[in-house]
């Protein structure tokens, strides 16, 4: 047995279908209230019929009080967050940013998607169809973004604060109507307000459809999906528009690999001369490889002895010639060669950028677990990880293994 008990005091008979006597008789033997239909239970009303508006008022009046509160916690008295609307956070309202939990985790996010010049805040927009599920100063439906921050005296000076788009407004074969209702006269700006309010709504194009939907300014056809805005904001993040960087996509490579080579070209790996910057005390800021020099990005990568092995062979397997620094500084700069196709340029970049990223690992294998590749075994891993990750992300081109480990493969 659990070992709960019943708290008769706290607890009500009901029945159904028996005469009120008999509840009575029966509540005497068990010690509980007589309870009467309707009741509520768990904040839902029972024993009323549902299929009525009025029976839900209940709930909705108190999911609204709910609403307050949270809007008073929540948004800032200097603008608005991300929200059901698509409201957008004021830039400098901190508002929700210093509390913890999944809203303002979401809405910290939304933010940073906003950084990188996508506009993901104003990006929803409400089509108006019969605009009876559209708030006409909430809602960003007209602008982007709600028309009480735009027409902040008429806002305020307006009747009901959360009328719909269908009591403001109708359209019909002669043009627009609007239904105006104001506390007071309008005088000054907020009839200039109202002028300009007015030639929006008549230079509006209101969409052939019956019911208002939302729709997101990012995809051509309207609907938000994750996958739409994955890739969105990787084409933002992993494209250089600095002259000195080609572009950082490259399809035949996974993603923490674009990730690793975005990281190398803005100084963000973590060397030792880069954690020695932060402040960070080591024992030492020599290359752990080679011990022969400080270990920055580009020693690491390439002028460190056992790196530019690594690369010399890497070289002549594809037939590009003696090594030198300049070649290594156009392989680090991502420079195409002429002489191969368009093909060939892309798989040499996925090769180029998997053999940085191994010699990373093997740099870190090294540090923490004091193991170290050779030439011969470095050049091995660099081949396979490079057909394993092409072959399987080609889908015009087929990749063979002995045509990928063969010299001079930049005829390809």
């Amino acid at each position: 047995m659990s070992g709960l008990k019943i708290n008769y005091h706290k607890s009500s008979l009901y029945g159904l279908g028996v005469i009120k006597d008999e509840i009575e008789r029966l509540s005497l033997r068990v010690g509980c209230k007589v309870g009467e239909f309707p009741f509520t239970y768990l904040g839902l009303p029972i024993g009323r019929n549902m299929n009525r508006v009025e029976n839900w008022k209940p709930v909705v009046d108190k999911f609204m009080s709910k609403l307050a509160d949270w809007k008073a916690k929540m948004i800032s008295f200097g603008g608005s967050i991300y929200g059901p609307n698509g409201l957008h956070i004021t830039p400098g309202s901190n508002g929700p940013l210093t509390k913890s939990g999944v809203w303002p985790n979401i809405v910290r996010a939304g933010i940073s998607i906003d950084k990188i010049w996508l506009q993901f805040g104003r990006s929803f927009i409400k089509q108006i169809g019969d605009g009876n599920h559209t708030e006409f100063w909430d809602d960003p439906w007209l602008i982007d973004g709600p028309l009480k921050h735009r027409f902040k005296r008429l806002f305020h000076l307006e009747a009901d604060q959360r009328a719909t788009v269908r009591s403001r407004i109708t359209w019909n074969n002669n043009g627009v109507r609007c239904y105006w209702q104001w506390n007071r006269d309008l005088i000054g700006q907020a009839r200039d307000e109202l002028q300009s309010l007015t030639d929006l709504l008549f230079s509006y194009v209101k969409q052939d459809r019956t019911l208002d939907v939302w729709y997101w300014n990012l995809a051509t056809n309207g609907i938000f999906t994750t996958k739409r805005l994955t890739r969105l904001i990787d084409d933002a993040t992993l494209l250089d528009n600095r002259p000195r960087f080609e572009s950082l996509k490259n399809n035949l490579v996974p993603l923490k690999l674009e990730i690793f080579i975005w990281r190398v070209l803005r100084r963000r790996i973590p060397t030792r001369i880069e954690l020695d910057k932060r402040g960070i005390d080591l024992n030492s800021v020599r290359c752990p490889l080679c011990d022969d020099d400080v270990e920055t990005i580009d020693h690491t990568l390439f002028f460190c002895r056992h790196s530019y092995e690594v690369w010399d062979r890497v070289f002549k397997w594809w037939g590009l010639g003696v090594i030198s620094n300049l070649s290594v500084n156009e392989a680090f700069r991502g420079k195409s060669n002429r002489a191969m196709s368009q093909m060939g340029n892309t798989i040499w970049q996925a090769m180029e950028w998997t053999c940085k990223y191994l010699i990373w690992r093997n740099r870190n294998l090294k540090v923490f677990s004091n193991k170290c590749w050779n030439g011969p075994t470095a050049l091995m891993e660099i081949q396979l990880r490079s057909f394993e990750w092409i072959s399987t992300r080609t889908k015009n081109v087929k990749i063979e293994w002995n045509r990928l480990t063969i010299p001079n493969i930049y005829v390809l």
